[in-house]
């Protein structure tokens, strides 16, 4: 508390009085300092509010930064995750088709040595028991060939078996091959594939009446076909 005088009687009294106690003297209070002191702490207020508001919206800024960082990289490498995983089912098909390339080759091959073993030894031998034998592998005319009719046999059927178990594998694997990349490799692969069956039908059920003439004629017919197929599935490895 203060002492102030009255401004009547100019005796001194508590700066608290709302009137002299001397002369009755209304006094009026000075309020100014308590005015000023919560101006001041609504300006310190204000200015906290203000500061935690932009103090927050950065670290918000901040932590969208770096998520949108760490998303980013995220998909960066999932997609080379993903590329990866890509480029290795391509050579995976790749490597496959190449190896469907070699058995198809293989039994074009044995066809042709099946297609062969008629042209060159069936025709010139020109014996009936042959001719019936090489078509039905359980007739009894296979007892009563000779040496070399037996030789032609065995060696017909062993090609023809052979290009049998080629045939089965080389529809299951192009059936099995999934491919993007090499989808023309294996177009072509199962053109060539359908072309050397065909030639493979025509070596099993070959008609009996064909004269020499007319067998290496058509035989040659397929043979050509079935090559020009394998070129141009060769053009795309």
């Amino acid at each position: 508390m203060a002492l102030i005088n009255c401004p009547e009687c100019k005796k001194e009294i508590s700066d608290k009085c709302k009137k002299c106690p001397n002369c009755g003297y209304p006094l009026k209070r000075n309020d100014n300092n308590k005015i000023i002191i919560f101006i001041v702490i609504g300006i310190i207020v204000v200015i906290g509010t203000i500061a935690f508001i932009v103090l927050n919206n950065k670290n918000d800024d901040k932590k969208h930064i770096v998520v949108t960082e760490n998303t980013t990289t995220i998909k960066e490498n999932t997609t080379e995750i993903i590329e990866t995983e890509t480029k290795i089912d391509e050579e995976y098909a790749k490597n496959n088709l190449n190896k469907v390339y070699s058995m198809i080759t293989d039994m074009e091959k044995c066809v042709e040595e099946a297609g062969d073993d008629l042209n060159d030894n069936w025709y010139d031998l020109n014996t009936s028991d042959l001719v019936e034998s090489l078509f039905d592998r359980d007739s009894d005319e296979i007892w009563s060939l000779s040496d070399e009719e037996d030789e032609i046999y065995e060696k017909h059927w062993e090609n023809v078996d052979r290009a049998e178990l080629l045939k089965d594998d080389i529809k299951r694997k192009l059936d099995f091959i999934e491919t993007l990349e090499h989808k023309e490799y294996k177009e072509k692969l199962n053109e060539a594939y359908i072309q050397v069956t065909s030639f493979f039908e025509f070596i099993k059920v070959m008609p009996l009446s064909y004269s020499k003439l007319e067998y290496r004629e058509t035989y040659n017919s397929y043979m050509e076909k079935s090559k020009e197929k394998i070129t141009a599935a060769e053009s795309c490895k």
